[in-house]
């Protein structure tokens, strides 16, 4: 038997109940009934706070005798959306009581929050606690597996993107277009609005300066920004380049326009959010630049996020130190071909002077004889035109000859290709070879070469490697009684 009295034990074991007498008086409230239903009060007619909606052949009065063994549901009439469902047990007390064993009548999970009610407010063993432990494990795993597809789904879409930012780094020609391209692609992919980089300057290394590379994508908001970012400079330590290159490391700053260490800050005071990212550049152990990325969407600082920077901080590190290496060993090379070239100069030094030294003498003759005929008052006309022709002669093969030096001998890797006649390219060989091989009794056959072909290329590369294969081919030919060499 139930006790109204015992109001401990009603709220032990009938949480959303309530207990009337026979005529209908409310005499006792559960804990959570009371809190569901605040005007439901002690002393009140059931009936003035709930009515029934089922089975509808039953008297609304709320009479309990005549509701006993009856399944009813009851609505709250102060709001009719928290409705209960249960049945009307007789007690066995004298004067008769009646228990509304009701517990909340709940069709889905958003019932539970619109009533304001948690797990804790139902029994071990109600069914509705198990249906609602059930869901919070179908929830908790489904969160389990939006988390996880979320995880991969960003593992994947930032693979994707340090992907394509190393094949296009790996296509560029110099570190700024490393940087461009890098930045560029990360405000596109994460929808951030301004990039910029910052390189260690080469009067002091001391000194962070731009790196003229800046993509702004909001410039009517960042304009301010963009031009106070082309003009400061920045120490260990200073804003947040300074900071970065300092701790060597990625920093993450929430919102830059509280932030008093960001310098540029009066910048972006009219925005309502400024986020800031900036991440350094290394070549081995050394920062050799500062990246910057600003948003005003507010972004928190995450796991995630840090990875991908400093994945990209590593992977830019690596692709310019490649091309530094690369860019080195192209210098080296091509030093060593200057070497080469500049040691077949000196081969050719002695037959080359000998080559000019001729018509030096002829020029000497010719004007002495010149001299000479006019002294005698025997020069003619046709004589004087006749010596001329002599001297132009030797003059036009000296020019010739230095031409073709001073092509053979000057750097031209930085020289962009151009077309050029291969039978002007052949000549200019042979009459830079022909001394050396005349000493060395060697002929050269040289079959005709049409004018119309022409190749795109630097000239005096191709002259150096015509002169290592005919060089190749005076050692290989040195012993052998009938020396040639034939170009066709």
């Amino acid at each position: 038997m139930i006790l109204a009295t015992d109001q401990a034990a009603f709220d032990a074991l009938f949480p959303f109940s309530f207990v009337t007498d026979g005529d209908g008086v409310i005499l006792t409230v559960g804990r959570t009934l009371a809190k569901l239903c605040p005007l439901a009060h002690v002393g009140e007619r059931a009936s003035e706070r709930f009515t029934i909606t089922q089975p509808g052949s039953l008297s609304p009065s709320l009479k309990p005798a005549s509701l006993v063994g009856e399944l009813a549901i009851l609505e709250y009439t102060a709001n009719r959306e928290t409705r209960f469902r249960g049945h009307i047990v007789a007690t066995n007390s004298q004067p008769a009581t009646y228990i509304f064993w009701l517990k909340p009548l709940i069709t889905q999970l958003v019932d539970i929050s619109r009533l304001g009610l948690s797990i804790a407010d139902f029994e071990l063993g109600d069914p509705i606690f198990d249906f609602l432990m059930y869901m919070q494990g179908q929830l908790t795993n489904q969160e389990k597996l939006r988390e996880t597809k979320a995880a991969a789904d960003w593992e994947s879409r930032i693979s994707k993107l340090l992907l394509a930012i190393s094949i296009t780094s790996e296509e560029c020609e110099s570190e700024q277009d490393v940087y461009r391209s890098a930045i560029a692609s990360v405000c596109a992919a994460l929808n951030w609005e301004f990039g910029h980089v910052y390189v260690v300057s080469e009067r002091d290394k001391e000194q962070l300066v731009s790196g003229k590379v800046c993509i702004n994508r909001a410039p009517d908001k960042l304009g301010a920004l963009e031009q106070l970012t082309g003009k400061m400079t920045f120490s260990r330590g200073e804003g947040l380049p300074g900071q970065v290159w300092e701790q060597q490391t990625v920093i993450w700053v929430k919102d830059v326009r509280r932030n008093s260490e960001f310098l540029r800050r009066g910048s972006v005071q009219h925005l309502s959010n400024f986020t800031a990212v900036g991440l350094p550049i290394f070549v081995g152990d050394t920062v050799i630049a500062v990246i910057e990325f600003f948003t005003q969407r507010e972004i928190p600082d995450s796991e995630n996020m840090r990875r991908f920077f400093d994945l990209l901080s590593a992977q830019l590190g690596g692709t310019i130190a490649r091309q530094r290496a690369e860019r080195a060993s192209r210098q080296h090379l091509a030093g060593l071909a200057n070497a080469s070239k500049m040691a077949t100069l000196g081969e050719m030094a002695a037959g080359v002077a000998h080559e000019i030294n001729n018509p030096l003498h002829t020029l000497a003759l010719t004007s002495h004889l010149l001299k000479k005929l006019k002294e005698s008052k025997k020069l003619s006309l046709d004589m004087l035109e006749g010596q001329l022709d002599k001297m132009e002669s030797s003059i036009q093969r000296m020019s010739t000859i230095v031409g073709a030096l001073k092509s053979f001998s000057r750097d031209s890797s930085r020289d962009s290709f151009q077309s050029s006649s291969l039978r002007k390219l052949v000549k200019e060989v042979v009459l830079l070879t022909t001394p050396t091989l005349e000493v060395e009794d060697i002929k050269v056959l040289v079959s005709d070469i049409p004018d119309a072909w022409l190749i795109d290329c630097r000239p005096s590369q191709i002259t150096q490697v015509l002169l290592n294969l005919v060089n190749n081919a005076c050692d290989a030919i040195r012993d052998q009684p009938d020396r040639w060499i034939s170009v066709e």
